[in-house]
């Protein structure tokens, strides 16, 4: 099975091994996934990496990393709740707070994990999460 892994500096490379272990801290897809991330969740990350190509995974990583929407948060009107977990090399809990404080009516929920998909890791304490969430706030409007 080939799948294609990113190193950095606009680079990636195809291998045809799917359990690849690249050495530093630019291997965005096990950076992102966390060492939590189950081994299904890694497997079906690389498969559905194998669906574009190298040059439009780099354009996608580019347009997120250049994405900034700090400036919008405070126009959400709505009660958010926000899952992250506690030890995610791709945003720092710290990050997390900030995002939040933008926020007007914002909740966090961190959960113990370091697998930036912690809803995927994570289904069932993410759903309880999710329907406490809606309980308490199911009276105000969405």
């Amino acid at each position: 099975m080939r799948g294609v892994v990113y190193v950095g500096e606009g680079r990636a490379e195809v291998t045809d091994d799917l359990a690849v272990d690249v050495p530093g801290p630019h291997d965005v897809l096990v950076r992102r996934l966390g060492t939590d991330a189950s081994p299904a969740h890694q497997r079906w990350s690389i498969e559905q990496s194998m669906l574009a190509d190298a040059d439009t995974w780099i354009d996608a990583i580019s347009a997120v990393a250049e994405a900034d929407l700090a400036s919008t948060l405070g126009r959400v009107k709505v009660p958010t709740l926000v899952l992250s977990p506690n030890r995610s090399e791709m945003v720092p809990l710290k990050n997390v707070f900030d995002t939040i404080s933008r926020i007007s009516d914002c909740e966090l929920i961190v959960l113990p994990s370091n697998a930036n998909d912690v809803v995927i890791e994570s289904p069932q304490a993410s759903a309880r999460e999710c329907l406490s969430f809606i309980r308490r706030r199911g009276s105000q409007s969405f």
